[in-house]
């Protein structure tokens, strides 16, 4: 195994297990998930609702796609656009001045560490972009179904 494949293994097993840890964590309580999200103010409460109902398992089954390896583009798609959006969200409401509770790991009983979760979004979108890079560089060597080959 090449320190390529590690890397490459590292990385998806290792973003992958964070959209799963987040989706899962915020199942349990949808409705204060869904006051997270209207506190961001940024949506409709309607499109609040649609979010805290869909984005967990939206988050659960892109992170299973890159550590299974299956639909594997389709989740480090979805992962990298989360992640930016994620991070636009973040920054937005320390812009503004908003004293939230981000949601983003499940429910929090303080308000939101601003730093410290721009730094774990940037990690997560720079962990997306170097798998896409991967991914590129293994098409680019011809390795025969190298998006949806099994490799662990």
């Amino acid at each position: 195994m090449t320190a390529r494949n590690v890397s490459d293994c590292v990385l998806r097993i290792g973003l992958g297990a964070v959209f799963v840890y987040a989706g899962g964590m915020k199942l349990p309580d949808i409705e204060a998930f869904f006051w997270d999200i209207h506190h961001f103010e940024l949506t409709h409460p309607d499109a609040s609702m649609v979010l805290a109902f869909f984005l967990p398992w939206l988050e659960i089954f892109a992170g299973l796609a890159l550590i299974l390896r299956r639909l594997y583009l389709g989740g480090l798609c979805l992962c990298t656009a989360l992640s930016t959006v994620f991070l636009g969200a973040i920054g937005s409401a320390w812009y503004r001045g908003l004293d939230i509770t981000c949601g983003c790991f499940g429910r929090e009983d303080n308000a939101t560490n601003f730093p410290k979760h721009i730094a774990i979004n940037c990690a997560m979108l720079l962990a997306s972009l170097a798998l896409w890079w991967l991914a590129r560089d293994r098409t680019r060597n011809g390795e025969p179904d190298a998006i949806d080959t099994v490799t662990a």
